[in-house]
């Protein structure tokens, strides 16, 4: 058993688990042991490792096991070389949602929060959008607001654009609105035939003049 060297040579480690956390194994507690005649048993606070599930390098695949289907799954890839493997914390694990056939679930997973309406002149309104990235699932790679309501259809906005950062601004320019008239709008993200609702019901009103100009001002030193 001593005998056995994992990480000898140069490689990287594959660790996978059901759950979003891998417990890596300089953390781990025996469940029990025994020392000459005398059982150790250290009861119910027991916190098993992750399972190392193969050495692979870049560009392999593994196959998942059966047990991995309709569960989410946490994966973790370390680095080792010389009978070392890193034994540092990582914070890229990488978690998935796998259906009941054992393929990644092609749904879009972040989210979106509305964070500005600005109206303007000649019936224009723009919105701005903080769009969320998640690692799971897929990556939307349009952005499209669409009306949901109101007196007249104009054409949806969209914006072409996959968000790599963990967080991004997202810009939509009506067309000329009716002056005046309430609308509302939602803002879809989409990729392929995957969509998904970021924010329905944002309510706006158009103007044709655009907000009033400010007549005075007071500067302020910080």
């Amino acid at each position: 058993m001593f005998a056995h060297r994992p990480f000898s040579g140069s490689g990287y480690s594959l660790y996978a688990t059901v759950g979003t956390s891998v417990q890596y194994r300089n953390l781990r507690l025996l469940s029990d042991g025994v020392i000459g005649s005398v059982q150790l048993d250290y009861g119910a606070t027991n916190v098993e490792k992750t399972a190392r599930r193969d050495t692979i390098e870049s560009g392999d695949t593994w196959a998942l096991p059966s047990s991995f289907n309709s569960e989410t799954v946490t994966f973790d890839i370390r680095h080792y070389e010389d009978d070392v493997e890193n034994a540092t914390t990582n914070y890229r694990t990488v978690t998935l949602d796998i259906d009941g056939s054992g393929n990644s679930q092609s749904a879009i997973n972040g989210t979106g929060t509305l964070v500005a309406t600005e109206i303007q002149t000649g019936g224009v309104v723009v919105l701005r959008m903080r769009y969320y990235r998640k690692d799971t699932g897929i990556q939307p790679n349009l952005f499209r607001l669409t009306r949901t309501a109101g007196p007249t259809a104009p054409a949806d906005v969209t914006v072409s654009r996959t968000v790599t950062a963990p967080t991004d601004l997202i810009t939509f320019t009506t067309g000329a609105l009716s002056d005046s008239s309430a609308y509302t709008f939602k803002i879809v993200a989409e990729n392929g035939s995957s969509t998904k609702d970021l924010i329905t019901g944002i309510a706006v009103t158009a103007d044709a003049t655009g907000p009033t100009a400010p007549s005075t001002a007071t500067a302020v030193v910080w």
